[in-house]
């Protein structure tokens, strides 16, 4: 229920507090259920207790280290070596995983290693199930394929693998609305670049019909329209030093545009190194803008 609504203007942040009270009762009246272990993981995860997740999962899959979803589910939650770590474990127990595939996939976007993270997602479109079938849909393989494109063109390619992300919307995964508000969004940047300036504010509003706070929408919006330069010129308040990564990414995209491009690194460099272990920024060597 929080997941679903992460990516609105007001997320359901009662079910992440309601989560961790049954996760923790949970583990209470079975220690040695992995189930539990591995829930109050994820569960602490998304109230951004890293470290406390991090131990949970690890004690859930040495509980019941056979269990597939086990694994998925510390891959989903962790980062780095350990979600790697995780997915590959996973495969071992059932190759054709598309979601296994695009975890790793993501870690090694933020390595900047474009080879391998396309390596894996292709793996795993390989495996992707038939949208009507009732085994699990897994979102985002054709979003960050459609990304990974755009890095050495064709743009018509990149859209058409956008717009198959954009497809799978209405079979109603739980992270379908946001996954296809950064795919419009990542749309509308290549449009945008290729001079179609009104198909390209038609994806933007669309994106943000789903995501109303996707920061990198409303900038290349902030760009369209004109401001860039008055905004890149603002002052920001103190909170500069401790923005989130997202918005960081925003401004310093504005500041791109100027031609502040000292300004634009130094900022995500602060941003990056403000924020806790974990995925934040990971999309940084791809993004669009």
């Amino acid at each position: 229920l929080f997941d679903s609504t992460r990516a609105e203007d007001a997320p359901d942040t009662a079910m992440v507090s309601l989560a961790a009270h049954h996760a923790r009762e949970g583990r209470r009246l079975d220690p040695m259920s992995g189930e539990a272990w591995i829930t109050e993981g994820v569960v602490l995860e998304r109230a951004g207790d890293r470290r406390g997740a991090a131990a949970a999962l690890r004690r859930g899959v040495e509980l019941e280290p056979l269990c597939l979803r086990h694994h998925i589910r510390r891959a989903f939650g962790s980062w780095g070596e350990d979600r790697i770590a995780a997915a590959t474990m996973a495969l071992r127990l059932s190759p054709r995983l598309p979601d296994a595939h695009l975890l790793m996939a993501t870690v090694f976007v933020a390595r900047d290693n474009a080879a391998e993270a396309e390596r894996q997602l292709d793996a795993g479109l390989a495996a992707m199930p038939d949208p009507e079938e009732p085994s699990g849909l897994q979102v985002g393989l054709y979003w960050l394929k459609g990304l990974l494109r755009q890095l050495r063109g064709p743009t018509d390619d990149a859209i058409a693998w956008l717009d198959r992300e954009l497809d799978l919307e209405p079979h109603g995964h739980v992270y379908a609305r946001e996954c296809c508000a950064s795919a419009l969004y990542a749309k509308g940047a290549m449009l945008a670049d290729r001079g179609d300036t009104a198909a390209a504010r038609e994806a933007y509003a669309a994106a943000l019909s789903r995501a109303p706070r996707h920061a990198m929408a409303r900038a290349r919006l902030v760009i369209l329209d004109g401001h860039a330069d008055r905004l890149a010129a603002a002052d920001l308040p103190d909170r500069e030093a401790r923005l989130h990564i997202d918005e960081a990414m925003a401004r310093a995209a504005i500041l791109v545009h100027v031609g502040r491009t000292d300004a634009a690194v130094e900022l995500c460099h602060r941003a990056l190194a403000a924020s806790p272990p974990g995925n934040a920024g990971w999309l940084l060597p791809i993004d669009p803008l």
